[in-house]
């Protein structure tokens, strides 16, 4: 039996979003979290964790509200204001060298201190907007999971089929698609080496912004894994929520959170997937 995780994104970051991702992992198919432990609503998420004995991870986070760290210690990584920089401005400072690798190291470390400190021993690490796919951020999680004694990661062994499968308009849309699929493949290698040996989802299946929360996708993701050897993990992202006004300040995908919510918790997603032979696991289960 194909075993699959459906990991929901953002566990904290709003009152809305937590409400939103805890009802799907008590009443839909979602059965894995990450906790983003800088935002203000952490603590309301670690609470209905520990209640419900939920399998949360640490969404690492970079690119929103402030860090964890005094800003004063972590100086690549904030504005004047001590908040993050964006995610589009994180990444232009990544790409010219002005993101501290040091910084990145503490500020990571001290996220998964502050989620012990909280209750919570993370089943695993993944980032926020993705930042892993960036090997500097890569190389940093992976010796932060090492030290932290955290071995489990999202990552792929094989390209992504949003990207594999996706076509772009731009040059610039198709050189993301490119470095986004060799990225994934050098990862899923490069962190199963026996010198980190971090446990990973074998393959994780992405899905396109615009479609990612209709039911149709997610039946079309579920034929795709179905064609895959049963000795697979495979890890769906999703990011369900209620939308508050918190959410609106914090995010630019807002409203289709209550489309992957609804459709989390469909009985038709939750009978299709024992049909096609699939069991839903989370990383405290590899």
């Amino acid at each position: 039996m194909r075993r699959l995780i459906v990991n929901a994104d953002d566990f904290g970051m709003t009152p809305g979003v937590t409400k939103g991702i805890a009802e799907c992992m008590s009443g839909g198919i979602v059965s894995s979290t990450t906790l983003m432990v800088n935002m203000p609503s952490a603590p309301d998420a670690v609470g209905l964790a520990r209640e419900r004995e939920l399998a949360v991870g640490v969404h690492l986070n970079l690119t929103t509200g402030r860090p964890v760290s005094p800003p004063g210690t972590v100086r690549s990584l904030v504005q004047a204001d001590g908040s993050f920089h964006s995610h589009a401005e994180f990444i232009h400072r990544l790409v010219h060298l002005k993101i501290s690798m040091g910084d990145m190291y503490r500020e990571f470390s001290a996220q998964i201190e502050a989620a012990r400190r909280m209750g919570i021993e993370p089943t695993h690490l993944d980032t926020h907007h993705h930042l892993q796919l960036w090997l500097p951020v890569a190389w940093v999680l992976l010796r932060v999971g090492r030290r932290c004694g955290i071995r489990k990661t999202r990552t792929t062994r094989t390209t992504d089929m949003a990207v594999r499968r996706g076509w772009s308009r731009t040059l610039r849309g198709w050189t993301k698609r490119r470095y986004k699929a060799v990225t994934a493949a050098l990862l899923g290698v490069w962190f199963r080496m026996p010198s980190w040996r971090m446990e990973a989802s074998a393959f994780r299946v992405g899905q396109a912004m615009d479609a990612r929360s209709g039911l149709e996708e997610w039946l079309r993701l579920i034929g795709q894994i179905e064609k895959l050897s049963a000795s697979d993990i495979v890890e769906v992202p999703c990011h369900p929520g209620y939308v508050d006004d918190e959410l609106r300040r914090h995010a630019k995908y807002v409203e289709g959170r209550e489309q992957e919510q609804a459709v989390l918790e469909s009985e038709e997603l939750k009978t299709a997937l024992p049909r096609a032979g699939i069991r839903l696991i989370s990383f405290r289960d590899l």
